[in-house]
């Protein structure tokens, strides 16, 4: 139940001010971290992203993702002991992941390339990120954004502060004090999130740990998949090409994927909407919201990709200036992963796993396939398109299922028509590609073209909450 009237439409505000305070905090500190560390450092702190990003699935077992929210929102009188018992389950986890590490501990660092200290950060990290997430998801059911947002935002400031005071005071292993910067923040939260979760309920409850673990567990090959389609790419460029191209490829990714934060706001806040929806089978009022959600994020994508030359160059030096020419591609394939996403939530509540794990799965193999013999011949360019081709084929499918559990499990037809969908890959697909031969025009004809489709974003997210309040005012 929502707390006040108005809680859905003040959470998705206080969400969306939060993560655009992150993004300027990123904006400000990529230019420092680009200044103060090499094209081949910059490669190793992108290699050690990505292989936390990989490694994360096995370490905490992707408990603090839908399958809390799934587990919550079917039985919210439970919450707390929910919360706390997969807590529990996640430390298990970390911990007998973490011993067989340290029983093969010299194959594992040269498998990943990485030193000792990167390696067992990235176990510290999962962790502890972990019961930030499980604490954050919490706040996020309630739709309690303020404590939230206070605790977010102090740590987007600390951590890139303590990571270049670390960098200055150690100039022999810069992507080691990037990490440690972040990792000594995350722990003191983490130790104390942790007490405080662990103070409402037990350690372990027998049910929640089989729920979860038989939910989760058809899904790890589709999280697994996940990570190598976001991340394989990186790894592969710096094995087959160089680390400077990484590096440079870990820029373009790493600002490409800025529109994420739309997305995470989105999940954030309509993930749990779309699922309590779904339960009282209000699926024209998702459509309505789907439809306005996609059509704002395109514009903002066309905004973005509009002013990119510009931003590349208050991003980095000229070293990495090349990076203007993957970026679109992987801003696009942010937008598709928004869209897919609004399948998947059908998938999730009805306990589909196997189809999210096989659709993954598909696209990941394609992915390194396409990569693997790509990239030799067009270089580390080509990966960001084989990842936006790879996310439509993705989405294309889960639409697939998302008519087959339509027509099985809700038997109503699908809310979404074929032409609907044609639409929406072609339009932002198609104008975000062709706005990239505008890169050699006058920046004036750029920018001024971005502050009109500023003006209709604008008018389209102020619809998007008019008509979240207008829901929620109906519940």
């Amino acid at each position: 139940m929502f707390k006040t009237k108005n809680a859905m439409v003040s959470a998705t505000i206080g969400y969306f001010l939060c993560m655009i305070f992150q993004k300027l905090v990123s904006i400000i500190t990529t230019p420092i971290f680009t200044r103060l560390l090499t094209p081949e450092d910059y490669g190793t702190y992108g290699i050690y992203s990505s292989w936390y990003d990989t490694l994360s699935i096995f370490i905490t077992f992707a408990l603090a993702s839908s399958v809390y929210q799934r587990n919550v929102v079917k039985n919210e009188e439970k919450k707390g002991e929910i919360t706390s018992s997969m807590l529990g389950l996640g430390t298990v986890t970390t911990g007998v992941t973490f011993l067989l590490y340290l029983c093969f501990h010299e194959r594992i660092e040269r498998l990943l390339g990485l030193s000792t200290f990167l390696v067992v950060a990235i176990w510290l990290t999962c962790l502890t990120t972990f019961v930030f997430e499980l604490w954050a998801q919490q706040q996020r059911l309630d739709y309690r954004y303020k404590a939230l947002v206070f605790l977010t935002m102090a740590m987007c400031i600390i951590k890139p502060a303590l990571s270049v005071l670390f960098i200055y005071m150690d100039t022999s292993q810069k992507a080691e004090a990037r990490v440690a910067g972040s990792l000594v923040i995350d722990v003191l939260v983490g130790i104390v999130l942790y007490v405080c979760i662990m103070k409402k309920g037990p350690f372990c409850k027998r049910d929640v740990w089989k729920k979860s673990m038989l939910y989760v567990l058809p899904l790890m090959p589709h999280y697994l998949s996940q990570r190598v389609l976001s991340q394989s790419d990186r790894i592969m460029i710096n094995n087959m090409i160089g680390k400077s191209q990484a590096g440079i490829y870990t820029l373009a990714y790493t600002m490409g994927m800025m529109l994420m934060m739309l997305n995470t706001v989105t999940d954030n806040t309509i993930a749990p909407w779309t699922y309590r929806n779904i339960r009282d089978q209000k699926f024209q009022e998702i459509s309505k919201v789907t439809k306005k959600i996609l059509l704002f994020f395109s514009g903002a994508l066309f905004c973005f990709i509009l002013v990119i030359p510009e931003v590349v160059k208050l991003f980095a030096t000229k070293d990495y200036y090349e990076a203007i020419w993957s970026i679109p591609p992987i801003a696009i394939t942010a937008y598709i992963i928004l869209l897919y996403a609004q399948f998947v939530y059908f998938e999730y509540y009805f306990g589909k796993t196997l189809y999210t794990t096989f659709a993954t799965t598909l696209a990941a193999i394609i992915n390194l396939v396409l990569n693997y013999f790509c990239i030799p011949i067009w270089g580390y360019h080509v990966a960001a398109y084989t990842t936006l081709i790879c996310y439509i084929l993705y989405a294309l499918f889960h639409y697939g299922v998302l008519r087959i559990l339509f027509q099985k499990e809700i038997h109503e037809e699908c809310i979404y028509s074929v032409f609907w969908l044609c639409f929406a890959i072609a339009f932002p697909v198609g104008g975000g590609l062709a706005l990239m031969s505008l890169y050699r025009c006058s920046f004036l004809l750029r920018w001024g073209l971005m502050a009109i489709i500023a003006c209709f974003v604008g008018m389209k997210g102020f619809s998007l909450l008019t008509s979240l309040r207008r829901f929620e005012e109906t519940k």
